[in-house]
């Protein structure tokens, strides 16, 4: 029997240097925080906001930026969304709790637009990453772009080549 990788891997060693002279944002998962500069993230969705009525994640993202009143500001993965009957989504007899998408939150895409942004400050290492399980900041990251005939994604990964991030960037 043999087996073969249809996967190409395409990694790049990034070192983080983070951002300066700003307040900062952040984006608070489960297994990491992902610490931005508040001017670079304002910045990023101003220039990125092309004004259109259906895309609207942008100035989401500044308006939830100019709302919050604490210092740091800090944004939950599980911001606009909420918990719903796993009966009721996928239409099944669970009775267990799924979180889902909450459509009527007025940040519910907030966070689907953050995945993108963090790979993006990622590539500049306009980032600091702070790893729970290890209680300690990381200076280090690599990207993996995968391509395959099928699927494309990105991953984040530490430098042990466990990964802390992945982003499904296109399916066939």
């Amino acid at each position: 029997m043999m087996l073969i990788s249809c996967s190409e891997h395409n990694k790049t060693k990034i070192i983080l240097t983070g951002y300066e002279n700003q307040d900062t944002v952040i984006y608070n998962t489960n297994t990491v925080d992902y610490y931005m500069g508040y001017n670079d993230l304002a910045d990023y969705c101003k220039k990125e906001d092309n004004g259109e009525p259906n895309d609207f994640t942008f100035r989401q993202i500044l308006e939830y930026l100019k709302s919050y009143t604490g210092k740091p500001v800090l944004i939950p993965d599980t911001l606009g969304t909420k918990f719903e009957k796993g009966s009721k989504v996928t239409f099944t007899e669970s009775d267990s709790l799924i979180r889902i998408r909450d459509q009527e939150h007025p940040y519910a895409y907030v966070t689907d637009e953050l995945r993108w942004i963090i790979i993006e400050f990622a590539k500049k290492g306009k980032l600091k990453i702070y790893a729970k399980n290890i209680d300690s900041f990381v200076d280090t990251i690599i990207i993996d772009k995968v391509e395959t005939k099928d699927f494309g994604e990105i991953n984040l990964t530490f430098t042990n080549d466990s990964i802390f991030f992945s982003q499904l960037r296109w399916i066939r």
